[in-house]
């Protein structure tokens, strides 16, 4: 019996190894498949091609994207955000570039433009009731929402933007604690700083408003340099970079986030003029141009350049009227057909001529109260670009009295004497229905025929 019993716990001490043996080997060959997944996976992820996502914000957030030091898109919890020097962050949508500011919680994407759109004066306690606010966003009044009303299926495309609401009483101070939401906004402050102020892609050495005020309710404005100052809602104007939140939904059609090659998100076949966007560029006659608005399917573009001369505005009417002798306005409309090639394009179109009244208390809803049917104009105030080119007249009385007229000098408005000698930009109406070539870029704009 006690050999029995010997050769009995062998064998159970054999059976027990060779268990604990097959047990390990099972267990290292499940860490083994375990690990050999999330490698796999992880690799998939990281190297996962553009073009096997549909969704921008697929692409934006692979984990190859995301830095935790230097340039680049950070990652804290549920929420995305770009930092610095960034070269990788431009998007295409509406014939305008953007700048990708960040992602929130729910993958919604916020963006700025990367250029001031237009100037305008403030004239507002808060963003909410300044004349930004109703030049950007579609209100029961008429000609507000100029902005928003010219962003391609804005109803499916964008998501309401949160605006952080805070009083900042001093530029080292910046909290974050109240939000609102609007369909347009500004930059505010907040994210200014977190993008890393003066030292980040934000800094495009122009000038332009925030949404933030400081407790003298003065608004807070980046100045050329990327530094922060606050100006009087009553200034004469600044430059605007209006704010928008794309949805999660927004599909990638292709792109590397560059500048040469911006996330492009519409799929858009064009092939008439008024198919245009707001932004796009169209070579006409020699010059370079850059659309503005419509009316009737014809398209409003306003010159890059000045014309060779500069002229008196006239010799005191501060109205822009064609039909009066001796004045620009005459002389611009009279010799039209002589300045361009094809003048037959340029089509009759709607100008307003409302006064300004008082260029540091005034609204640009007032120069809606005159207009004037033209074949050449000039710039109004609010138009799209308006701040580009310096030393130009503008069609936009500033004081009738006084026989002043609205002019830009270095990104402001001014009112002066309509005797002096300033540069003169076209803007005009060209047939909507010329065919177009190109992709309406500033380096390929678009080529006209009929």
């Amino acid at each position: 019996m006690t050999k029995k019993k010997r050769r009995l716990k062998k064998s159970i001490k054999k059976k027990l190894f060779y268990g604990i043996i097959g047990i390990n080997i099972a267990w290292i060959l499940l860490l083994i498949g375990y690990y050999s997944y999330r490698m796999y996976y992880y690799y998939q992820l990281e190297h996962k091609e553009q073009a096997d996502t549909n969704n921008l914000v697929d692409t934006l957030t692979l984990e190859k994207n995301i830095v935790t030091t230097g340039n680049g898109l950070y990652h804290d919890k549920d929420s995305y955000w770009y930092r610095g020097k960034v070269k990788n962050n431009y998007v295409s949508y509406s014939g305008l570039l953007w700048r990708i500011i960040g992602i929130d919680e729910n993958k919604n994407i916020k963006l700025v433009t990367d250029e001031v759109i237009t100037m305008l004066s403030h004239h507002g306690t808060e963003y909410k009731n300044s004349d930004i606010y109703k030049w950007l966003n579609p209100l029961t009044e008429a000609h507000t929402g100029i902005f928003y009303q010219n962003l391609n299926q804005n109803d499916k495309m964008i998501v309401d933007t949160k605006l952080c609401s805070d009083i900042v009483k001093k530029p080292n101070q910046v909290t974050c604690k109240k939000s609102e939401t609007v369909k347009v906004g500004l930059l505010s402050l907040s994210d200014y700083d977190k993008s890393g102020g003066k030292n980040s892609y934000l800094n495009q050495g122009t000038s332009f408003y925030t949404n933030s005020m400081d407790s003298s309710k003065n608004v807070w404005v980046i100045q050329n340099d990327g530094t922060v100052a606050s100006v009087e809602v009553s200034n004469t104007g600044n430059g605007v970079r209006p704010v928008i939140t794309l949805s999660a939904n927004t599909i990638l059609y292709q792109g590397t986030g560059t500048k040469e090659e911006p996330y492009q998100i519409e799929s858009i076949t064009k092939t008439q003029l008024k198919d245009t966007n707001i932004g796009e560029y169209v070579q006409y006659s020699g010059g370079l141009y850059r659309v503005i608005g419509k009316e009737n399917e014809n398209v409003k573009v306003i010159g890059m350049s000045q014309l060779p001369s500069e002229e008196v505005f006239s010799d005191g009417s501060v109205y822009y009227d064609s039909q009066n002798y001796g004045t620009l306005a005459y002389q611009l409309n009279q010799d039209y057909t002589s300045y361009y090639q094809n003048s037959e394009w340029i089509q009759p179109g709607t100008f307003y001529t409302g006064s300004y009244s008082n260029t540091y208390d005034s609204s640009y809803l007032s120069i809606y109260q005159n207009k004037t049917i033209a074949n050449v104009a000039l710039p109004q105030v609010g138009d799209y670009f308006i701040g580009d080119i310096t030393g130009i007249y503008t069609l936009t009385p500033a004081s009738v009295e006084d026989e002043m007229i609205i002019s830009i000098e270095n990104g402001k408005y001014y009112a002066d004497v309509v005797t002096k000698e300033k540069g003169i930009r076209p803007v005009f109406y060209l047939n909507g229905s010329l065919k177009i070539t190109g992709n309406g870029s500033k380096e390929k704009p678009y080529q006209l025929g009929v």
